[in-house]
């Protein structure tokens, strides 16, 4: 087990992601040994193919009361990345999102802000950045930066 950060508590090392694996197989065996063996977190994307739609269809036959569910926005405008994140969850069958990150920085600055909100009204537990375009690292960097200052000076307001 390895910590994932202050409040979010112990995370397996097991970790679904981008399955791409055979249909039969996922439906037949991996769902039941993934969460038996204390798996626990499953990070997906509407890019990924029908993996929602088939990791819908396995928690609807699993119990798995320890989930740790992550996905990605990855499209352009707030209404567009609203559609798409809410796409998803129904995919899923979940009544909300641990995490969402914001996928290879595409419209991240209108993204975050939406976030920002959800993540406020409940509606999400974490929110990210990410980016798999090496290109992109320092601006990422950057991004990342911006908005730890943002959220500090926004603590410090509280405080006041």
């Amino acid at each position: 087990m390895r910590l994932a950060g202050d409040d979010v508590g112990q995370v397996a090392d097991a970790h679904l992601g981008n399955v791409f694996i055979c249909e039969h197989a996922f439906r037949s065996c991996s769902r039941r040994s993934f969460f038996e063996r204390g798996g626990a977190m499953i990070d997906s994307s509407p890019m990924y193919g029908y993996s929602e739609t088939i990791i819908g269809e396995m928690l609807k036959q699993t119990s798995h009361p320890r989930l740790f569910s992550a996905t990605k926005i990855w499209t352009v405008g707030k209404a567009l990345g609203r559609w798409q994140l809410e796409r998803s969850r129904k995919l899923w069958g979940v009544p909300k999102f641990d995490l969402v990150h914001i996928h290879n920085m595409l419209d991240w600055r209108t993204h975050v802000e939406t976030l920002k909100e959800m993540k406020a009204a409940g509606a999400v537990r974490y929110i990210g950045i990410t980016t798999s375009e090496g290109v992109k690292h320092a601006e990422m960097e950057q991004a990342l930066k911006r908005e730890a200052e943002r959220e500090e000076k926004h603590r410090d307001e509280k405080r006041d």
